[in-house]
């Protein structure tokens, strides 16, 4: 009971992490949106009434304007009554032309002349006034239209910390009727909606957000206990029910996945059973019951390892053996398509041999698969192998463990993602090479054993025509008579002799008779599983 809550703690924090990096990405995204389009409205807004303003100014006479007397005084006065009608009309914070020294490479301006939006109380520059550049942005601005690398330039401050509060300033050059430049004409204007606009924004889609959040919650948690957590519950309950000797027990479970298969198998098991126990008589009745519950368990254990290699697909091809060293074994192999564009791969040995190691096997392969499909993030199968890990460690009393090596291949790209628990290093052909070589595996830890273990993924990529060969230790370790091991270096070498593109139920048969060769007529000493993917 323990084991499932928190299988279903482990779920719901990993849709819960999800859906908030999601929210949180949206969010940002709609509220970078919202404030670039109104910092768009008010840039354009104010480049209408700089283009207005200019158009009052006598470029050829910019150094003549004088607010403070002299010959030019009436016209100024003139142009300063027009610029402070626009500015009041427009809503602009105030409109001035000034003139940079330019042989101060632009760090100090001239201010020509300057009108105050009469709402803010913000202190005008008579002509003639002299003021250093307020920044290098400023400074830059100035040079670039000047040397007319731009025709207008915009400054914006919306970090809430500029002492006139946020606003836009946008510049355009004043030039005389032969096009040369003789001074900018500025344009503030205050931005106020803008923070009343984002603060909006956020707190309405951060409402809406855990909104569907809490709904989405219900809908997967009830997903979740309906479909996994529930089934395991019966399933975990119904096989130390059986465990314990009451073979009348019968598994319940309707799912339509492995679940269902698997509670169909241990009812398959415990009729079969039953039914021999009935006619025990003596030793040669107990040798008869022991002979065929083995055959019934393997009969099981191979209805378990799908035999359907045929996808009716020409972009990958697959396949697996697997011979057992006794009537049972504990190694087993995986294949299955998660989408149409994801197929799942999984080897994997348990420790020890016979009707227990069979046993955790079922057991170990569809934890794995029932994990691996309802995974909620999809590139982060190393989760997979960890939720598993701590779902074998519950109740496993004997410590038995298993390795296991999992992979997901994406068909259309040949990028493979994959982790490694405590297994055998794969061989990979290269096509394009003519070459194999070992995959490089992490050593992560063999699963059963310990809680908690973090799983480091890896990933590589598989061309047109490469192959992935995964085996079990039965391979590299299997003995001839002189007690010799095959060895992981022969079993490379003669991957590399052969014919890596021939068809695979061959590959595989070539590979089990070099195997065979080696150890002669010694007896195999452990279960020999291999599998082969060819990308195509």
């Amino acid at each position: 009971m323990g084991a499932i809550k928190s299988l279903w703690f482990k779920v719901i924090l990993s849709v819960v992490l999800v859906m908030t990096a999601l929210s949180a990405l949206l969010i940002y995204v709609g509220y970078r949106e919202i404030s670039d389009s109104i910092e768009k409205q008010y840039e354009e807004t104010a480049f209408r009434t700089a283009r207005t303003a200019l158009s009052f100014i006598d470029a050829d006479r910019l150094s003549d304007y004088n607010d403070q007397g002299g010959d030019f005084y009436e016209e100024t006065m003139k142009l300063d009554a027009e610029w402070s009608r626009l500015v009041n009309t427009q809503t602009a914070t105030f409109a001035y032309a000034i003139q940079p020294d330019v042989s101060k490479n632009f760090t100090e301006i001239r201010f020509v002349l300057s009108t105050m939006n009469d709402t803010f109380p913000y202190e005008r520059f008579h002509s003639g006034h002299l003021r250093p550049t307020s920044n290098e942005e400023y400074r830059q601005a100035y040079e670039d239209l000047y040397s007319r690398k731009k025709m207008r330039a915009t400054i914006i401050r919306d970090n809430g910390v500029s002492e006139t509060g946020d606003h836009i300033t946008v510049m355009l050059p004043i030039k005389n009727v032969a096009g040369e430049v003789k001074g900018i004409l500025c344009v503030q204007r205050q931005m106020e909606d803008l923070r009343i606009t984002q603060r909006f924004y956020l707190r309405h889609m951060i409402a809406a957000a855990l909104a569907v959040l809490i709904f989405m919650l219900l809908i997967q948690g009830n997903h979740l206990r309906l479909n996994l957590l529930d089934p395991l519950k019966k399933l975990t309950g119904g096989v130390r029910e059986i465990s314990g000797g009451n073979l009348e027990k019968k598994l319940d479970i309707r799912t339509g996945d492995e679940l269902e298969k698997l509670a169909g198998a241990f009812n398959i098991m415990t009729d079969e059973l039953q039914t021999y126990m009935k006619n025990l008589t003596a030793v040669t009745a107990e040798k008869e019951r022991i002979s065929t519950e083995l055959n019934v368990a393997k009969e099981i254990q191979r209805g378990m390892l799908p035999q359907d290699f045929d996808f009716g697909r020409s972009d990958f091809e697959i396949f697996a053996t697997m011979n057992a060293a006794r009537e049972v074994g504990g190694d087993f192999y995986d294949f299955y398509l998660l989408d149409e564009n994801h197929l799942a791969v999984t080897v994997a040995d348990v420790s020890g041999k016979g009707i227990p190691a069979s046993l955790f096997m079922v057991i170990s392969k569809t934890v794995l698969k029932n994990f691996a499909t309802f995974t909620t993030s999809p590139d982060d199968y190393s989760a997979v192998l960890s939720c598993a890990n701590d779902q074998l460690c519950q109740g496993n009393e004997e410590m038995m463990f298993v390795t296991v090596f999992f992979g997901v291949l994406e068909i259309s790209t040949g990028r493979f993602i994959y982790v490694n628990g405590g297994h055998n290093p794969p061989i990979i052909y290269r096509h394009a090479e003519n070459r194999c070589e070992f995959l490089d595996v992490e050593k992560n830890f063999v699963l059963g054993s310990i809680e908690d273990v973090p799983y480091i993924q890896q990933e590589t990529r598989l061309e047109q025509g490469d192959l992935f060969f995964a085996y079990t230790d039965g391979v590299n370790e299997a003995m001839n008579e002189n007690h010799e091991e095959y060895t992981s270096e022969r079993l490379l070498k003669f991957m590399n002799s052969t014919n890596c593109d021939a068809d695979l139920e061959i590959l595989l048969a070539a590979v089990r008779a070099d195997v065979a060769e080696h150890v002669g007529e010694a007896e195999q000493s452990d279960d020999i599983t291999m599998m082969a993917l060819r990308r195509n």
